[in-house]
């Protein structure tokens, strides 16, 4: 009886790849990431201050205001996160096939898909939400189940079928998943904490703008790292299920 071995993904090579894209593409990624990041940083923060006037008006609310604001910040980082994903996947196979990036093409596709972007990332928010409360290491597992949604979206057309694509993909796979994106996160935690302590120093200088600005900066390094981990998590997967390579998922994508 013949067994079959099933592949492993690839963990160490994936990270290393993406790492390697991030670097080779720094400028044009760091431009595509920042500008969201930054009216992200900029908006939370204005959106604190609006929550302390109103506590500070009508003390009856006080703490659960609090807890709408933390809880708006986190959805729009999220919807963010996933529109910068539909992105910067694009520009990974590009990068992966050694081609020329094509912005206009990466934001046709964008706007084409937003409303599925959106909507399929607060979906998944909302079946992550209940696992973190539930349980930290469950909220991981359910991040790699829906882990290659938008690489489905973008790149496959699959539309609000990229959740069940989803699942279908990551199946057998999953613990890897979470160990490479686990990874990545705790590179981009690193850079979170880095651009707090270096922003700290502009807003010392009453200079808010520039907080948000080296904030944005440093903190969107690590969201590019996982935009960009989450296209070559998908190749891989089509490379080992169905025994697709980048250039034909790219037929696909052109």
């Amino acid at each position: 009886m013949r067994i079959k071995i099933q592949e492993h993904l690839g963990v160490g090579s994936i990270l290393g790849e993406s790492f390697s894209i991030l670097v080779q593409y720094f400028l044009p990624i760091l431009a595509i990431v920042f500008v969201p990041d930054f009216l992200l940083y900029w908006a939370s923060n204005e959106l604190a201050i609006y929550i302390y006037d109103v506590e500070m008006d009508y003390t009856w609310l006080s703490g659960s205001a609090e807890l709408v604001a933390v809880g708006l910040a986190f959805l729009m980082g999220f919807v963010v996160f996933y529109i910068e994903t539909a992105l910067l996947v694009q520009l990974a196979y590009d990068a992966k096939l050694k081609r020329p990036m094509r912005l206009g093409l990466y934001f046709k596709v964008l706007i084409a898909n937003l409303l599925t972007v959106i909507l399929l990332g607060i979906v998944v928010l909302l079946l992550i939400v209940p696992a973190v409360l539930a349980l930290i290491i469950g909220s991981w597992w359910v991040q790699a189940v829906f882990a290659v949604v938008v690489p489905a979206i973008v790149i496959e057309r699959c539309g609000f079928g990229a959740l069940k694509r989803s699942i279908e993909l990551t199946r057998g796979f999953r613990w890897p998943i979470v160990g490479a994106v686990l990874l990545a996160t705790i590179f981009s935690n690193f850079l979170d904490k880095t651009a707090n302590a270096v922003s700290d120093l502009a807003l010392e200088h009453g200079n808010a703008i520039l907080e948000s600005i080296v904030y944005a900066a440093i903190s969107s390094i690590g969201y590019a790292l996982l935009g960009i981990l989450t296209a070559l998590i998908y190749a891989r997967l089509r490379e080992i299920k169905e025994g697709v390579s980048v250039d034909q998922i790219a037929e696909v994508f052109d």
